[in-house]
């Protein structure tokens, strides 16, 4: 997709890593304010998480606090003290304002395979629960890109780095065609089934509808179009075969998590080869865990 900042948190720069920045409406050349280390922006975010918080404090449709999309795919710490810092800084912030919210950050997949410097350790230390996104499309080292046992290796991966439950937060694939939503609803029946089985607290999908065909030339549309197709509805609203699988677990009590007795390394070195140590270890969770 894109990522979508506000002209005064940007500043002019070749743009970083594989997402273009989108300001004022339009792509521009430049890239994000680091906000693990400007302080401007960090009192700017701090403000809106104190704001929000109070706000919306004990609203019913308030369920809990997500620190960020991905944060690491526009900007990332320079020190795993500075990821930290950042951390307690927003968290205090909401809890100031919130006491009963629960918190949690939205990680994924790059930041088990690098090292970024905000991990599930790191979030675990501030954070109620821990989130992981994962698509096996994105995933050149995954069996297919419609593999369903990457979610669930994703998740017990992090819940075993950052000893806390894990929400599948993000997880789908586009269809556009009769044959993609096909194997959609194969994929998202089998992803759901496994994370059901890792034990998460649940899961959710990427997204809810299709985009209309009048929005196809904006950002970040016309650039991605398979960005286009992820939901599970239609743009005509129809749903489609996969969205059924939603109501399936509806009312059934979480599995507790196994022991991840198939990881054979000290989660404290897991970050000196991350990329190496995943791959590796996702071909002995084929074997061991999921076999």
């Amino acid at each position: 997709g894109a990522n979508w900042l506000p002209a005064w948190a940007t500043e002019p720069a070749e743009p970083l890593g594989r997402f273009r920045i989108v300001s004022g409406g339009r792509y521009v050349d430049a890239r994000a304010r680091n906000w693990f280390a400007d302080d401007d922006v960090i009192a700017a975010q701090e403000l809106l998480c104190r704001e929000v918080a109070r706000a919306l404090h004990g609203h019913p449709a308030r369920w809990a606090w997500d620190l960020g999309n991905e944060n690491s795919n526009v900007c990332v710490p320079l020190t795993r003290e500075q990821g930290r810092a950042w951390l307690g800084r927003m968290t205090d912030a909401l809890r100031a304002a919130d006491p009963s919210g629960a918190i949690t950050i939205g990680l994924h997949m790059e930041d088990l395979e690098q090292d970024r410097n905000i991990g599930p350790a790191e979030a675990a230390e501030v954070c109620d629960f821990l989130c992981m996104h994962g698509y096996p499309l994105y995933a050149a080292w995954a069996r297919s890109t419609t593999d369903p046992v990457l979610p669930a290796f994703l998740a017990e991966v992090t819940r075993w780095l950052g000893g806390k439950d894990v929400f599948f937060e993000e997880f789908g694939m586009p269809a556009e065609t009769h044959e993609d939503e096909d194997a959609e609803d194969v994929y998202v029946a089998e992803a759901l089934d496994l994370l059901y089985e890792a034990g998460t607290t649940g899961a959710m999908l990427w997204c809810f509808s299709d985009y209309v065909a009048d929005i196809w030339d904006l950002p970040p549309l016309d650039v991605a179009p398979h960005e286009r197709f992820f939901g599970l509805w239609r743009a005509d609203g129809s749903a489609k075969p996969a969205a059924r699988h939603l109501a399936r677990y509806r009312g059934i009590d979480r599995k507790p998590p196994k022991a991840a007795d198939w990881i054979d390394v000290d989660p404290r070195s897991y970050y000196d080869a991350p990329l190496e140590t995943l791959k590796r270890l996702y071909e002995r969770y084929g074997k061991v865990a999921v076999a």
